[in-house]
């Protein structure tokens, strides 16, 4: 599968530790998929007041905002540098656009046809509403792009695998064909998890009647018998890559977690139907953003993907 998104590999950036690692890790990225990187920096105004005394090395204590803009693009351009150094062969380039960091970096994403959205999940400043809280969430449903989330300590970690949750853990199309082609890309296996939580009716099931639980067993033979399906129309769109099944009896968010501590990459479908839905990621999403120790990658299905 090739991206619609013929653009750069985008990364929000704000100076802080994570935000370098998301940056580095995007730049690796970016030579896998033959794209140039665009390091953006949000500017929001009230920095000309809220800047911390002394954060600007070089500058006086309340610097305006043109000083501001200044010292945010040395410390762009000074990032560059580093991820040429690293990656010698990759072009990249530097914006600062005005705004609210979601916004701002959604609005440029569009404007580049960004192949990718990364963006450090710790951090400060523009970025640091927290990532892994509103802001990634406004992130995920204001642009139609993939977004990847990394954790300052898996910017480094290359990971065995790549994991995306079958029957209800968040899969949709676009998500299962950005995991797989990640893992064709970097020749990795993936690892189709399947949380088997507890419906309702086992849990009680010294109460029900039998009628009830050969209803509820019938139901999970469809659900289970619908995972295989999926998985293995997987395999037939991608006979080089090793696709593994895994059942696992526990709720979907502990399911995919128990997977991706060792994962390269884990995969989840955003679905959005609207402005009511704008800032809700979803309870799988939000709980897989927060707590997975390796990247996350977060591929919106839009309304008029679902029929």
């Amino acid at each position: 599968m090739t991206s619609s998104f013929g653009g750069p590999v985008l990364v929000g950036f704000d100076g802080s530790d994570g935000a370098r690692g998301a940056a580095l890790w995007a730049a690796r990225e970016a030579v896998v998929r033959d794209r140039p990187v665009r390091l953006v920096q949000a500017v929001e105004s009230q920095w000309s007041v809220a800047m911390t005394p002394g954060a600007l090395p070089g500058y006086p204590p309340e610097p305006d905002l043109d000083q501001i803009r200044q010292a945010l693009s040395e410390l762009l351009e000074s990032e560059a540098e580093r991820l040429r150094r690293d990656q010698p062969t990759l072009a990249v380039t530097v914006a600062l656009v005005d705004g609210f960091a979601s916004d701002a970096l959604a609005n440029e994403a569009e404007n580049v046809d960004a192949n990718l959205v990364v963006v450090g999940g710790s951090g400060h400043g523009a970025l640091a509403r927290t990532l892994l809280g509103s802001t990634a969430s406004e992130i995920v449903h204001a642009t139609s792009r993939p977004v990847v989330v990394v954790r300052s300590e898996a910017a480094h970690a290359p990971g065995s695998s790549v994991v995306i949750g079958v029957g209800g853990l968040g899969t949709g199309d676009h998500a299962a064909r950005f995991a797989l082609d990640f893992a064709a890309r970097h020749k990795l296996p993936v690892r189709a998890v399947h949380g088997r939580s507890a419906s309702p009716f086992a849990l009680l099931v010294e109460r029900l009647t039998t009628e009830q639980r050969n209803a509820a067993a019938a139901e999970q033979d469809v659900a289970d018998a619908a995972v295989v399906a999926e998985v293995e129309a997987w395999r037939e769109a991608h006979p080089d890559l090793d696709i593994q099944r895994e059942e696992i009896d526990s709720q979907p968010v502990e399911a995919l977690l128990a997977r991706a501590a060792d994962a390269a990459l884990l995969v989840v479908g955003s679905r959005h139907r609207g402005g009511l839905q704008r800032v809700i990621l979803g309870s799988i999403g939000h709980a897989v953003l927060n707590q997975a120790p390796c990247p996350v990658a977060v591929v919106r299905e839009s309304s008029d993907d679902q029929g």
